[in-house]
Order: C-alpha cells, then sequence, then structure tokens
C-alpha cells in the first residue's frame, strides 16, 4: 500500500480516492451514499485506519500524525465507529480524511468487583457490545441497529427500547477519554473528560465528532439480577391497517402511558420483496446499494424475505402485574389475530432478563432495503390525549396505506418516551449534556426506500407526512423538533433551532467548538456545530468583480445584445 507524503511513519492503512479504486470506493461507503450521493459528496481524500502498537490502546500516536497532517495541508477530519449516519455526516469530501475507527479501540475491561463500572473502546459495534453485556448479566438502554458503532451512538445519545423505563445510553456514560485541544498546551492532547465538564457536555449530545477524537468511555452498568421481575412482550403479525390503529391507540391510553416502568415501540416494515437478497439490479444502477449487492446483504442468511408486517416490543420491569399490565392488553389484541398470521418470539409468560430484551430489540441486519431511501424522524411533547383529539393514529394508518398502493418501502417506528415520572425525561432533569427535547413524549420515524422511477412519489409521500408538524393544522407537533441521530439534512447551522432547544445551548456550543477546535480541523461537512453560512469575502469579491467587468464590457458593445436593448425596443 502507497505511503503519502508527511503520513509515512502512519501504522495503519491509508486508502486513496486516487489509487485504490474499488478497495477505495468500499472502504469510503456510508450507510447514506446512495441516497445522499447528489447532495455531499462521501469521497474524502484518504481513508485512514489508525492501528496502535502491539494493543496497546494507550498509543495515539497514528491519531496525532492525522491531526498533524490536517494541520500542514489545511484539511478536515471527519470521525467514524459505524457509518450508519444517515444523511451521511459521519463522512466527508475529496478535500479531507475519513479517519476510521471501526476496529481501533476494543478494550473491553471492568473497572470494579462488582461489574457494574466498565471501561470500553469506541469500535465496538452494537451488537457485539450488547453480547459482551449480556454474557455477564449485564445491559445498557441502547438502540437498535446492528452497525452503529459505539463511538457515533455515545455523542448522540443511544435512543432506544428501553428509554422510558431506564433513559439513554449517554446516561450512563461517566467519564470520556478524548484527543482535544488543550488549551493551556495549545497542542492536541488525550485527556479523561468527566460528567459536568463543559467537554463533556458538548461531546454527549453537542455536534458528532466536532470536538475532538474519542477513544473510550467508562460506563456505570445495570445488572439483570436488579430487575427480578421484569416481563416482555415481542411479537410480529402480519399487517392489518385495523390491529395497527390498535396498537397505536394503546400507546395513547392514560392508563398505559402512566405505567412508569412501561416501555412500548411499534415498527412497521414493507414487504421485502421476493427477490430480496439475491442479485438485484445493476451495479451501477444508482437506485440500489452498490456495496451490498457487491458483497453479499444478509451474510449466512441466504434469502432472507418478510412480508408487510407489525413488530411489537413492550417491556415491564418491576411492576408486573397480570390485571392491570399494558402488555397484558397488548397480548390480548395479539391473540385476536389468527395463529397463521402472528409469531410471538418473547412471551409474558414467564419473566425474561433485561439483557435479553435488550439482545433481542438488535435487528440483525444493516438496511431494511437496498434502495435509495428518504429519511424523516418526528418527535412531539403533546401529551397522548392531544394525539387523540388529532385522530393521529387514524391519519398514521392512512399514510402507511397509501404508501404500500403505492409501491414504497417503508420502515416506520413509534415509541412513547415521555411522562414525568419517565426516566428519559428525569434523566434529562440533570443538564450533564447538551442533548435536547427531553421534555418530549413521542418520536416516530418514517423511512421511505424506492426504486429509482419512484423518486417523486417517494419525495410527495415524505412532504405531506411533514405537514404533521405545523403551527396551524398540526397532527403530531405544533414546533420542528429533531433529534440529531435521525437528521435529514445536513445543514445544522440554518436548522439549529430544530435540534437545539435553546438558543443559549447552541451559542455555547458555537463558542466551545472554536475553544477546543481553533485550528477547525473537526468541521468535515456543514452538519457541525459553528459552521456559519456566511459569505466568502474573497469568492464574492472575485464573482462581483467579473460581474463588473462583463458589465463594462456589454456598455461598450463587445459583439452580443445586452438585455437592456430589448427594454429600449419598447420605448420606440
Amino acid at each position: 500500500m502507497a505511503k503519502f507524503p508527511g503520513l509515512e511513519t502512519f501504522q495503519g492503512d491509508i486508502y486513496s480516492y486516487k489509487l485504490d479504486g474499488n478497495e477505495y470506493l468500499h472502504k469510503s461507503y456510508q450507510y447514506a451514499k446512495s441516497s445522499y450521493r447528489d447532495i455531499t459528496d462521501m469521497n474524502p481524500k484518504f481513508v485512514l485506519y489508525p492501528k496502535t502498537k502491539d494493543g496497546n490502546e494507550d498509543d495515539f500516536d497514528d491519531i496525532y500524525k492525522a491531526l498533524e497532517y490536517a494541520q500542514k495541508y489545511n484539511l478536515k477530519i471527519a470521525i467514524r465507529t459505524g457509518g450508519h449516519q444517515y444523511s451521511g455526516a459521519s463522512s466527508t469530501d475529496r478535500k479531507n480524511l475519513q479517519l476510521d475507527l471501526s476496529n481501533t479501540y476494543k478494550k473491553f475491561e471492568w473497572i470494579d468487583i462488582d461489574k457494574t463500572k466498565l471501561e470500553v473502546g469506541i469500535s465496538y459495534s452494537l451488537k457485539e457490545f450488547v453480547d459482551k453485556l449480556t454474557a455477564e448479566g449485564r445491559f445498557l438502554p441502547s438502540g437498535q441497529c446492528e452497525y452503529v458503532g459505539l463511538g457515533g451512538h455515545v455523542q448522540t445519545g443511544g435512543y432506544g427500547q428501553l428509554a422510558r423505563g431506564f433513559g439513554l445510553l449517554t446516561d450512563y456514560v461517566d467519564e470520556i477519554r478524548i484527543i482535544s485541544y488543550d488549551t493551556t498546551e495549545q497542542t492536541y492532547t488525550s485527556k479523561w473528560i468527566k460528567k459536568g465538564d463543559e467537554l463533556f457536555r458538548a461531546v454527549i449530545g453537542g455536534s458528532p465528532g466536532n470536538f475532538g477524537v474519542i477513544t473510550h468511555v467508562r460506563l456505570t452498568v445495570l445488572k439483570d439480577s436488579d430487575y427480578s421481575e421484569s416481563y416482555g412482550l415481542f411479537a410480529i403479525c402480519a399487517y392489518d391497517p385495523n390491529l395497527l390503529k390498535e396498537f397505536l391507540d394503546i400507546m395513547l391510553e392514560t392508563e398505559t402511558v402512566n405505567v412508569d416502568d412501561f416501555d412500548y415501540c411499534i415498527t412497521f416494515s414493507s414487504d421485502s420483496g421476493s427477490d430480496q437478497g439475491l442479485d438485484h439490479g445493476e451495479e451501477d444502477d444508482p437506485s440500489y446499494d452498490e456495496t451490498y449487492n457487491r458483497e453479499g446483504y444478509f451474510r449466512s442468511d441466504g434469502k432472507l424475505i418478510w412480508p408487510d408486517m407489525i413488530i411489537i416490543h413492550a417491556y415491564q420491569y418491576k411492576g408486573y402485574n397480570e390485571a392491570t399490565s399494558p402488555i397484558k392488553k397488548i397480548r390480548d389484541i395479539i391473540e385476536k389475530v389468527k395463529p397463521a398470521k402472528r409469531k410471538i418470539i418473547i412471551d409474558i409468560d414467564k419473566h425474561y432478563n433485561v439483557s435479553l430484551l435488550v439482545e433481542n430489540w438488535i435487528t440483525l441486519i444493516r438496511r431494511e432495503f437496498q434502495l435509495q431511501y428518504i429519511k424523516r424522524g418526528y418527535v412531539s411533547d403533546w401529551e397522548p390525549k392531544k394525539l387523540k383529539d388529532t385522530n393521529w393514529s387514524d391519519w398514521i394508518v392512512k399514510r402507511i396505506n397509501l404508501a404500500i398502493c403505492n409501491k414504497l418501502k417503508v420502515s416506520a417506528q413509534f415509541k412513547y418516551f415521555g411522562g414525568e415520572n419517565s426516566e428519559f425525561y428525569k434523566k434529562g432533569l440533570e443538564n450533564k449534556d447538551s442533548l435536547s427535547w427531553r421534555d418530549m413524549n413521542f418520536g416516530v420515524s418514517f423511512d421511505t426506500f424506492f426504486e429509482k422511477d419512484l423518486l417523486h412519489l417517494a419525495s410527495e409521500w415524505q412532504r405531506e407526512n411533514d405537514k404533521c408538524i405545523s403551527v396551524t393544522n398540526p397532527t403530531f407537533c405544533d414546533k420542528d423538533m429533531r433529534l440529531l441521530w435521525a437528521s435529514y439534512d445536513l445543514n445544522l447551522d440554518y436548522f439549529h433551532d430544530c435540534y437545539y432547544d435553546t438558543e443559549k445551548k447552541y451559542a455555547d456550543l458555537c463558542y466551545l467548538r472554536e475553544k477546543y477546535d481553533p485550528k477547525k480541523i473537526f468541521i468535515p461537512n456543514k452538519f457541525c456545530v459553528g459552521v456559519k453560512n456566511e459569505v466568502p469575502e474573497k469568492v464574492l469579491k472575485d464573482i462581483l468583480d467579473k460581474n463588473s467587468d462583463k458589465f463594462d464590457d456589454l456598455l461598450k458593445d463587445v459583439g452580443c445584445t445586452p438585455i437592456w436593448k430589448r427594454f429600449e425596443r419598447r420605448n420606440k
């Protein structure tokens, strides 16, 4: 593999856009690449994979070399642990560098005898991390996607199924090891930052990868043995509009949402298609995800298929009572479905360890469909009664039915987060991070995947969905509140009031970005705190100078017809 001036002593692998062809295309892959190719260039100049000497995770030489190279050549650095960011914000363009940490930091070490304090490297995929915890009878709340990297997941919150009962993954982060600018030494150094530090607050929920390179985190971990009365329901039903409405309506019932230790999530997924997992389209067809057509999408599972379906996850952790439990009500609805139209995987007929519930929450698939997609994520601070008044559940069912009839592929999720007694809300009151909208009650994600000839339909479908957020006639909420992990645009400054709940929070983060990244290394794209949409003075001057010269030339009659000749004719 070629060495490059300034990176000769870099220990890890380097992949070049110019030199490494197909291998580079694989290494630069991002989840968003096939969908956002026209919006942002996700083909960095180099993709760098740092290595440590003899597995010593205190060795950061390659990181420092990448930082020195970026400073010397005035380049930016994008940091990736999983590459699963939905709008491609963990990548950058051909002028800049991609630092891939997906295999660099794999430490997993218990700090205490009781195994409730853990130091872990950020290079684990979510499935790897959950599996290691489960093996020890331990768990933490976390997200669902198998290939999400722990580094990015920690910084954007770690939203998931257990959020109402336990809060977010980031609520259990005590310390972060980060390589960032030291204002005293005026250089980039490795340090541990603790919960409560200003840099800690900025890193968690501020702007992913925007304040330095995080390598390790220390966590407080939860024990299965402390929740000996946990119960769960995990079931899959063939899609039926009336059935989906019933499940959604339970989410809006007062007697359900007031149960403090109850978590409930509904997922809808469109029919995979009979040929899913086989050769599907040509590699140069931009409808499809090239990497996984080429390499085999479903690992060893062969032809993995599913119909239009509803997936139910409902958990209780400490107060299960069959007579009053919301899970029993959900189970009763499922039992009305014909046995051939349902599959119950985890049932409430016995206690299940919370770690097993978390493990079953992980979806063992990189992406639902090998197609381009348009993503949406909506949150609402409305109370359940208000959603009942707007007939929200009817609106959801109608939107999904329309997508099915228009041959769009949809992956949608609906979750109740809130209530003043929820851990999601209460842990947010500690104000130790920059995550916003901790007073939200409901979250919805709406992803539509589509064949290339259905782009117009998919766009119109999502634009109509956007109307559920409105100040005039809302169905779901009257203000636009977004989450960093579910972003569907790349202009953070323009939409910052959607991602941050106060203007002061955003201003403070912009200040901290300047303080801890004064050389502006960690701003590889526009989805970063502190990137202002300002006019570059030199660029503007060059454009205006050329315009002025053109005007002068036309006044001198250079053989072209100026537009004002048309105006002069009218006055004759």
